[in-house]
């Protein structure tokens, strides 16, 4: 016992004198806080790591062609209807505010792809706005959702999405998504107004987990609107702001691969 007692003083000692020394024990590294941007580096040499920039290449392309194309040019994909419809309001400036960002949403080595605007003033609702969202299938990028101005979502600092519309004051409704292990959007909550009689002079407040904005298909939630619209107004606050690349800085090469 008492060589058992000489042998844990040593080590405390031991450890003791190393926190004293300012230094870090070998094989312990200090965690830092670096912006995610791209797919997280994979330690374990017999497995490949996940070439983001290649695999969503040609919806990267796809997107700098857009937002560079001549003022007046109309067509786009449906899933770019948000990322086109900022280009036609911001002009020559869109490609400067939007940008893209890779980000490992469910924890399976392969990050997602988020397109949006990025940097958002500090008095903003939300921290940042994504106009379209990927997730790579193995063999080809696979659309999780495409947002815009009044069916809009951010990234939250849980890793989830806060989405946000609207179709008047009567139909409004907002909620939290989440990418799963199997790379499916699911919904986890979802709230939204509708009225309760045909000339809308008394509004319902509902919930539900399918994001569907149905009355029949929700609970109705027996709440003060002021509590009501608490509870968006916590999903918001906890939305992040994120280190994104402009596509003003995605060159041209890379757009027109040869």
């Amino acid at each position: 016992m008492k060589r058992l007692l000489i042998s844990f003083s040593l080590c405390i000692v031991l450890v003791c004198s190393t926190v004293s020394c300012g230094t870090i024990p070998t094989g312990i590294s200090p965690v830092t806080d670096d912006a995610v941007t791209t797919a997280e580096s994979v330690t374990d040499p017999a497995v490949p790591s996940f070439d983001a920039d290649a695999a969503y290449a040609d919806i990267l392309s796809e997107c700098y062609q857009l937002l560079t194309a001549p003022a007046g040019n109309t067509e786009y994909p449906d899933a770019l209807f948000g990322i086109y419809e900022t280009a036609m309001m911001l002009g020559v400036k869109a490609a400067d505010t939007i940008g893209y960002v890779f980000r490992d949403l469910n924890e399976d080595a392969i990050p997602e792809l988020l397109i949006g605007a990025f940097d958002k003033s500090d008095d903003a609702y939300t921290k940042n706005e994504i106009y379209a969202a990927y997730t790579y299938d193995g063999q080809k990028p696979v659309l999780l959702f495409a947002g815009w101005a009044r069916n809009a979502y951010a990234l939250t600092e849980d890793n989830t999405f806060y989405h946000h519309g609207s179709g008047g004051a009567a139909y409004a409704i907002f909620g939290e998504y989440a990418v799963s292990e199997t790379g499916d959007f699911l919904c986890q909550n979802a709230y939204f107004t509708y009225p309760k009689e045909p000339d809308m002079t008394e509004i319902g407040f509902y919930r539900n987990t399918s994001g569907i904005m149905d009355p029949a298909q929700a609970e109705e939630w027996a709440v003060s609107a002021d509590e009501f619209w608490a509870v968006d107004e916590a999903l918001a606050a906890k939305t992040m702001a994120l280190s994104a690349v402009p596509f003003s800085a995605y060159a041209a090469s890379d757009a027109n691969p040869a």
